[in-house]
């Protein structure tokens, strides 16, 4: 197969650790693949993910279609909608290829669908975690073939990853108490999750 027309796709390093990269894509594409981004939105408009984005999937909750679309969680003026992961992340699985345009997506025939599970402030109770809204956007997930969840930890919870570190062990993603970490509950910190 011949490289790709896309000006970046020389500068994606990634490709080049997964071996012969043409090879695999001579076989396949992901042609078939739904994969559901749960990230902090995708701006399904990018013209690298506007023909490989499936709308049909948002999440649905009683009646009210949830707009993907990276939104900002206090109003402000000069607030950039995200930092932008979720459309980054779909873009790595499902940039378009030969569109002359970006980068490509490792499965640029795939289908990606965004859920915004971690700046829709209605998927959320304040210093509490999800509420059935939220729920059920994580439930959703099951109408996918994959489920991308490219959640991170802030510094603060640099501690925990060093496992080194006899004094911590708090929980990681969603503890027992079903609050989320990025939010800065720690579950506890005298109980050990």
């Amino acid at each position: 197969m011949a490289a790709p027309s896309d000006p970046l796709y020389a500068s994606q390093w990634h490709f080049k650790l997964m071996g012969n990269i043409s090879a695999i894509w001579d076989e396949y594409r992901g042609r078939g693949i739904s994969v559901a981004v749960y990230d902090d939105g995708v701006q399904y408009t990018h013209t690298d993910l506007n023909d490989t984005y499936d709308a049909s999937k948002h999440f649905t909750y009683n009646g009210v279609t949830y707009d993907p679309f990276p939104i900002a969680l206090v109003p402000d003026t000069e607030q950039t909608p995200s930092d932008a992961h979720g459309t980054n992340v779909s873009g790595l699985i499902a940039a378009e290829s030969g569109n002359r345009l970006g980068g490509v997506g490792v499965a640029s025939g795939a289908r990606v669908t965004g859920v915004n599970v971690l700046a829709n402030p209605d998927f959320l109770i304040p210093d509490e975690g999800y509420n059935d809204i939220g729920m059920a956007a994580f439930r959703h997930a099951a109408n996918f073939d994959i489920m991308s969840n490219s959640w991170g930890y802030y510094g603060d919870y640099a501690d925990f990853l060093n496992r080194a570190d006899s004094g911590s062990q708090r929980c990681a993603g969603v503890c027992r108490c079903h609050r989320p970490r990025w939010f800065g509950h720690r579950c506890g910190e005298s109980r050990r999750e």
